[in-house]
Order: structure tokens, then sequence, then C-alpha cells
């Protein structure tokens, strides 16, 4: 659905939890489908994310912390992106969502 919309496409994407064994594949995986549908922009955080970032490929940035995250959103969320925020429930990312809203 992003990847339809006009303009600058960001994605804030956590850790995919109780995937099992095929999880650093799955989540490498949707690192790849988000560069390869023309995102410019993946920013992870949590542990397992890591493979998301490397999937991604240049377009990819990882933060070890959600604080990590929350500090730089103002220096790489810009006037008109189009964000999509998705995380498993435990990963927290309302905290995310209501920083964006704040910018």
């Amino acid at each position: 659905s992003l990847a339809r919309v006009k303009g600058r496409k960001v994605c804030i994407l956590g850790d995919m939890l109780e995937l099992g064994r095929d999880s650093p594949q799955l989540h490498f995986d949707t690192g790849v489908l988000a560069h390869d549908c023309g995102i410019d922009l993946v920013l992870t955080q949590g542990v397992a994310s890591l493979d998301i970032a490397r999937g991604a490929g240049e377009c990819g940035r990882f933060f070890s912390t959600r604080s990590e995250l929350l500090a730089e959103l103002a220096n790489l969320i810009l006037p008109g992106d189009t964000v999509l925020v998705k995380a498993s429930r435990s990963m927290h990312f309302e905290e995310i969502t209501e920083a964006l809203l704040k910018l």
C-alpha cells in the first residue's frame, strides 16, 4: 500500500515476534521487499529488526534502542513524508506514533 503513495515514503519497523525459526529470513525479506517497492527510508528498532535494515540495503537504518530512534525522528522525517509504523504490539511503537504526531 505504501509503495503506491506519491512522494517520499518511510517505514518505521520493529521486531515481528513469534515467527519461529524462520524469523531472521522473514525479517530480512521484509527489508528487501521495502527496498524493491521503492520505500525511500526504512528505520528499524529491535533485535530482530536489524535483519530488516540489512535487507533494505542503503535505505535501511537500524537503531539499537527506541530512545535513539525517537531522538533522530525530527532529523529524518521531512514535511510531506508518508510514514508507516509497524511492529509487534509488545514493541510499544505507539511511542513512535505519538512522537510523529508532534513533529
